[in-house]
């Protein structure tokens, strides 16, 4: 994963036709979120990341906990990314983990 700010023309145009993406919904704001060695704050509008280059990532988060301002747990896991392909993952307010949707709900994405 390359942060856009370091990226060509070039490869800018190579991954938004040929990278992944991972559709994150319902995500808290205020949590950290992370992909290989880049980390964010999510904010309100925060949907995913895009323009992933093809092979295995590592994905991080940790949310803050829903009923405090403590943090919760920090986790972790792989996902890999074909050419074009798209991952989406649902926040679980009960479990406070990312997991996959439904299939037929992913195939809309």
């Amino acid at each position: 994963l390359v942060c856009a700010a370091g990226m060509d023309h070039d490869r800018a145009i190579n991954l938004c036709q040929q990278g992944g993406a991972l559709l994150v919904l319902d995500f808290p704001k205020g949590g950290t979120f992370g992909m290989d060695m880049h980390s964010y704050t999510t904010g309100e509008k925060f949907q995913g990341v895009k323009m992933i280059p093809p092979g295995v990532h590592l994905v991080h988060y940790v949310a803050s906990a829903s009923q405090s301002d403590t943090v919760g747990n920090a986790c972790t896991f792989f996902l890999h990314f074909a050419p074009r392909s798209v991952h989406v993952r649902r926040w679980c307010l009960d479990t406070e983990t990312l997991g996959p949707v439904p299939e037929d709900e992913a195939n809309r994405y």
